[in-house]
C-alpha cells in the first residue's frame, strides 16, 4: 500500500544516506573533525529512522515493548519488515509466544546471575557429549532445527514458517527448566549447559530482541 511505499523509498533514501556519509569520510583527513564526527551522524540517521517505525507500529496497535524488539535489528526492506512484523505480534500474543517469552526471560536471568561470576562462554560450541539428561538434548535438537529453518525462512521471508519455527522452541525449552540444573557442579557440564542458552538467545535474535519483550 502508499504507507509501505513510502516507507520503503524512505528507507533506501536513509541507507544511501548512510552510505554517502560513510564514503564521505574518505574526503577528509584522518582525525579531523568532520571525519571524526560522520560515525555519529550515520548512527544518529539510523536511530531516527527507527524511531519513526516505533511510532506507526504502535499506532497501527502493537504494543510498544513488541515494536522495541523488533527495532533493535536493523531495517533493510520496510516492507519486509512490517510483514515480519505482523507475523511476530500473532506469534508473540499467542500461548507458546507468552511462555517462550517466559522462557527466555528465565534463560536470561541465569546468563545475567553468571556472568557476575566470570564471563559466558560466548561463542562455544555445545559439546553433545556432555549432554547427559534427555530434556538437554532433546533442546539442542530442537536448537539446531530450529535455527536452520528460521535462517531458511527469513531469507524467502516467510516469516510465519520462521515464527512457526521459533514457537516450536516452546516445549523443549519448558522441558529444560523443569529438568536441568544448570548451574552443575562440573565446570565443564555447567560451561556447556550456559552455551545452550546463549544458542537459545541468537536464536531468538535473528528475528527480534526478545530481551525487550514484557513478560
Amino acid at each position: 500500500n502508499y504507507l509501505e511505499e513510502a516507507l520503503s523509498a524512505a528507507s533506501i533514501v536513509g541507507n544511501l544516506a548512510s552510505k554517502a556519509l560513510n564514503e564521505a569520510g574518505s574526503m577528509f583527513d584522518p582525525g579531523s573533525v568532520v571525519e571524526s564526527e560522520l560515525p555519529d551522524l550515520v548512527d544518529n540517521l539510523g536511530t531516527f529512522f527507527s524511531d519513526r517505525v516505533k511510532v506507526i507500529l504502535r499506532d497501527e496497535g502493537m504494543r510498544s515493548d513488541v515494536a522495541e524488539a523488533l527495532c533493535a535489528n536493523k531495517i533493510e526492506n520496510v516492507a519486509s519488515f512490517f510483514k515480519l512484523a505482523a507475523s511476530f505480534s500473532l506469534v508473540i500474543e499467542s500461548q507458546d509466544g507468552v511462555n517462550l517469552v517466559a522462557g527466555f526471560k528465565r534463560g536470561a536471568n541465569i546468563l545475567k546471575a553468571e556472568e557476575k561470576k566470570g564471563p559466558l562462554p560466548e561463542g562455544a560450541v555445545v559439546d553433545p557429549a556432555l549432554l547427559a539428561l534427555p530434556a538437554e538434548q532433546a533442546l539442542h535438537q530442537a536448537l539446531a532445527a530450529a535455527a536452520a529453518t528460521v535462517d531458511a525462512k527469513l531469507g524467502t521471508e516467510d516469516f510465519d514458517g520462521a515464527m512457526q519455527a521459533l514457537a516450536s522452541l516452546r516445549g523443549p525449552v519448558d522441558a529444560f527448566f523443569e529438568q536441568v540444573l544448570v548451574n552443575d557442579p562440573d565446570p565443564a557440564v555447567r560451561t556447556n549447559r550456559l552455551a545452550l542458552l546463549l544458542a537459545f538467545r541468537d536464536t531468538t535474535r535473528e528475528v527480534a530482541d526478545f530481551g525487550k519483550l514484557a513478560g
